[in-house]
């Protein structure tokens, strides 16, 4: 497992589960997941520290979703 992990729309439904599954547990190897606004859909993990959100959105709609 490596530091860095990805998550957007166009990974297979697999690697989905899988980043999701292993970024939640505390003593997860993910410390930094790049990814777009997908991941932030239904996503509740207590411990994380930072969201950096990098360039601008379609709408307001779209960055509070």
């Amino acid at each position: 497992m490596c530091m860095i992990s990805m998550y957007h729309a166009h990974i297979s439904n697999d690697l989905q589960q899988h980043v999701l599954e292993h970024f939640r547990q505390p003593n997860s190897m993910i410390r930094l997941l790049i990814c777009t606004i997908a991941f932030g859909t239904g996503v509740e993990i207590g411990d994380v520290k930072r969201v950096i959100h990098w360039g601008k959105v379609q709408s307001l709609l779209v960055f509070w979703q």
